[in-house]
């Protein structure tokens, strides 16, 4: 009799605790579903050693800088591709020139809007033959890449132009099906003005103007070789934290 009245015993605090924390449940899942974003967004990556670089055009690997970077699209749920900075996209009849319009609350992680030039300058310094970019085969089709990657044209010539603060045009040599899916990998802008110096992890100094969103940080006291510069995801405002395991 005493064995049976201690696991009913058992069982009635059991149930006690359960009902007692039921309500918190429901309270955390209501606000879950509010839609409201919190001011903060923070994404903490795992991995067994540090990234060599986050430089958009130098990166080797984008799985991790897709948390904390944002191109003219991005995927989204089911690997679906969606609007990232750009807010509207006009095709020519021929498809060979995309004009984008740049999201107006696109914003640098300092505040400052993100405007065509951002993309204009970024795209050549990737497709120089001096950066020595592994994704530079990436633009390939567009007007003039080819020729660039080879040394036959400054990256000048790349068929890129910013039209206006917020509109980017893109022309190509030949029609390209895939493009918008490729706007979403190697394509990302950066800050034309940026100038960031190598940094130990978790112990940089910010630099200004700066893209940093975060800071990578280090179980191992380990350092990253480049610069240490990404840009704020403006329609998320995720900040993205490297961890390294190693």
């Amino acid at each position: 009799m005493k064995r049976l009245l201690s696991v009913l015993g058992v069982l009635g605090l059991t149930l006690l605790v359960l009902t007692g924390c039921h309500p918190s449940t429901q309270s955390a899942t209501k606000s879950d579903n509010k839609g409201v974003m919190l001011h903060n967004q923070n994404v903490t990556i795992v991995q067994q050693t540090p990234p060599d670089t986050v430089d958009i055009s130098k990166v080797t690997s984008f799985s991790k800088l897709r948390s904390s970077t944002e191109g003219l699209f991005r995927q989204g749920k089911n690997g679906h591709l969606v609007a990232g900075l750009a807010s509207k996209t006009q095709v020519s009849h021929n498809s060979t020139i995309y004009d984008f319009t740049i999201r107006q609350n696109a914003r640098w992680s300092n505040g400052q809007p993100i405007t065509a030039q951002d993309f204009v300058y970024s795209w050549k310094r990737t497709i120089a033959k001096s950066t020595h970019s592994v994704n530079a085969n990436l633009f390939a089709g567009i007007k003039n890449a080819t020729a660039i990657r080879r040394g036959q044209l400054p990256a000048s010539k790349l068929g890129v132009t910013a039209v206006s603060a917020h509109h980017l045009r893109v022309t190509l040599d030949h029609p390209i099906a895939y493009f918008k899916t490729l706007l979403a990998y190697p394509y990302s802008p950066r800050k034309a003005k940026l100038r960031c110096k190598d940094m130990a992890l978790g112990m940089a100094k910010e630099p200004a103007p700066s893209c940093t969103v975060g800071r990578l940080s280090s179980s191992n006291g380990g350092q990253i070789a480049r610069p240490v510069c990404w840009h704020l995801t403006p329609t998320t405002g995720i900040s993205a934290t490297c961890t390294s395991t190693g």
